[in-house]
């Protein structure tokens, strides 16, 4: 008796909690709109370094009361 309605109370939770998700998510659209992306732009690997020479950016923006 080892047949798949072993599986079906995962299963069920598992459709509940994506169906909870997607309601959160239908509701925060409703109050903030669609402004929050699935995936940012830090996420996202556009192929270019994203390397900074930091010591130099601090220096460029070094304040002029610190000379």
């Amino acid at each position: 008796m080892g047949d798949d309605t072993d599986h079906a109370p995962d299963e069920i939770a598992d459709q509940v909690a994506a169906a909870r998700r997607a309601a959160r998510r239908r509701m925060l659209d409703d109050v903030f709109g669609e402004v929050l992306p699935e995936v940012t732009r830090d996420e996202i690997d556009d192929g270019q370094s994203r390397a900074v020479d930091l010591d130099q950016w601090y220096r460029d923006n070094r304040p002029p009361h610190h000379d």
